[in-house]
């Protein structure tokens, strides 16, 4: 599954990531923070967070939304990942930092047992497919 948090629309990412090969990448959905996603998301299904970062969040270029770690943790815990969820999270977000991850996956365990991967460098034209060299583990 895909969601991103830098494009607000359904059609926009529907438009954006059409591409994408489904039994890679699953579905795409744009970020809504009352939507739950749980539903749509298996318990082995990657999932795939895109948007801009910081070396302190991840979120849209213009601020909103705006994710530091403890809230990044929370909404993944709550709103995303289904109980028993053991696939992997990739984020890509241009100007994130390892360290940012490193902070999420502390945040996560002993609950969640995947790997944390991302992505930091220029704007994406597109996610890499899970596999090195595209992504660097920080878990």
């Amino acid at each position: 599954m895909i969601i991103s948090l830098d494009i607000p629309t359904e059609k926009h990412v529907e438009y954006a990531f059409q591409g994408y090969a489904r039994s890679v990448y699953g579905l795409a959905f744009a970020y809504h923070p009352d939507s739950n996603y749980c539903g749509y998301l298996s318990q082995s299904e990657d999932l795939y967070l895109s948007g801009h970062g910081t070396p302190q969040s991840i979120g849209h270029v213009s601020g909103e939304p705006c994710l530091g770690v403890e809230d990044l943790a929370v909404w993944l815990r709550r709103s995303v990942l289904p109980f028993g969820y053991f696939g992997d999270l990739y984020i890509a977000a241009p100007g994130c930092t390892t360290g940012f991850l490193s902070d999420l996956n502390d945040c996560l365990r002993p609950h969640y047992e995947g790997g944390v991967f991302g992505h930091f460098g220029e704007d994406l034209k597109a996610l890499p497919k899970p596999v090195p060299p595209g992504w660097i583990s920080v878990a």
